[in-house]
């Protein structure tokens, strides 16, 4: 169930909803799905390729008998070779097949692997292999980082010669997997086997039997809290889980974002954490100043006692200028999206109070409303109008 604190002035509200609407579940079946990413650029010419070739068939040959796979081969361009299937022959004929050309895509080539794996029920591993720094890609470490650890795929790499090591080690760590640098061709053998057996060890063999989480949001890299311990930053992967119940939270500038998650066996539980769940402030002025103003029944303030008078179009919720905010009105923060009902009360130099009561949207921005008692009229910031045909005064006829 997800929970999201809403902090007015002088109120608290929790807001609680079903637990559909802060997580989904995706089913992990006991299969791997491997896309296996070989750099085919001119400087993989000669023994480089032959060892990378005897490598990644070996790969494919420790693969499980279930497991699936896909051969992908870049340079300037990026190509499937192979289509995702179970043949291990198809596999390494397909490898086989691959010859040396010109630059180095490599960050697209990673992008195009994670495309290959989306649609594919289990666990996706991206393994790629590079001898040189990318270039020409479109997609960006930062790009890849957030598109594979939204998706729930690993990624293990292997680089031999000049390569980016600190960016494509971060890459693989970050989605729980791992990075080796090597300074001959002659290691890629080991290396290779080294990968699939990590993988297998550390998460493949156990993705049936236990549970995963994927947190998102959007603005991302918020921090995240999992039972009150800090996790990392979104978007975040965390695979191997014990089955129970989990507190997760997603920190953003305006508030905790809050899900309360029951992990399940063999199946990966996906949030999207919206900064925007947390809703939207209302700044509210009026006429008379100083009147006390409710949300949906609760109180949460007085308007400005100020004595300055201005005219509505022109100066309007001006910002402070040391400040930057709108100190001169009172605000309500965080109002979740939705109807909602503002009543305003003031107590002139009358013996009566005079009141104005409305609903208002809250959808997908703040909302700056000047209220008029008097006048029995309010009107909003985006042209938004409304009046009380009722006359306020009537309760003095006859005096």
């Amino acid at each position: 169930m997800k929970r999201i604190s809403i902090q007015f002035l002088l109120v608290s509200a929790t807001l609680l909803y079903g637990i559909e609407d802060c997580v989904k579940y995706i089913p992990m079946p006991a299969v791997n799905h491997f896309s296996i990413v070989i750099d085919r650029s001119g400087s993989m010419h000669g023994d480089a390729m032959d060892n990378a070739k005897k490598a990644a068939n070996h790969f494919i040959d420790q693969m499980k008998v279930d497991d699936q796979a896909n051969v992908i081969a870049f340079d300037g361009s990026v190509s499937i070779v192979s289509g995702m299937g179970t043949s291990k022959s198809g596999l390494k004929s397909s490898v086989n097949n691959i010859r040396p050309g010109g630059a180095t895509a490599l960050y697209d080539a990673i992008a195009k692997a994670a495309t290959t794996l989306y649609s594919e029920n289990g666990a996706k591993i991206i393994v790629f292999l590079t001898d040189g720094e990318d270039t020409g890609s479109k997609f960006r470490l930062k790009d890849l980082e957030s598109m594979n650890l939204s998706e729930g795929v690993f990624i293990y790499g292997i680089g031999l010669g000049n390569i980016n090591t600190s960016g494509l080690d971060n890459l693989a760590s970050a989605t729980g997997g791992t990075f080796h640098a090597v300074s001959s061709p002659s290691d890629l053998y080991n290396i290779y086997d080294r990968v699939i057996n990590t993988y297998y060890n550390d998460f493949g063999n156990k993705m049936a039997t236990t549970a995963s989480i994927t947190i998102r949001s959007l603005p991302s890299n918020q921090q995240v809290l999992i039972n009150n311990l800090i996790k990392g930053r979104t978007p975040l992967k965390i695979d191997g889980l014990s089955i129970k119940d989990y507190d997760v939270q997603v920190q953003f500038s305006k508030g905790t974002w809050q899900c309360d998650v029951k992990a399940k066996q063999g199946q990966r539980a996906v949030m999207d954490a919206r900064e925007s769940d947390l809703g939207y402030d209302l700044f509210i002025s009026s006429t008379p100043k100083g009147a006390s103003v409710f949300v949906d029944g609760d109180y949460v303030g007085m308007t400005s006692v100020g004595v300055t008078e201005y005219k509505v179009k022109k100066r309007w919720f001006r910002k402070d200028k040391k400040t930057k905010k709108y100190d001169s009105e009172l605000l309500v923060p965080l109002i979740p999206p939705g109807k909602h009902r503002l009543r305003i009360l003031a107590v002139p130099d009358l013996d009566m109070g005079l009141e104005y009561e409305f609903s208002f949207d809250i959808k997908t921005q703040n909302r700056f409303v000047d209220v008029n008692i008097f006048k029995q009229t309010h009107q909003f910031t985006d042209g938004e109008t409304g009046k009380k045909k009722k006359d306020p005064f009537k309760a003095l006829d006859g005096f």
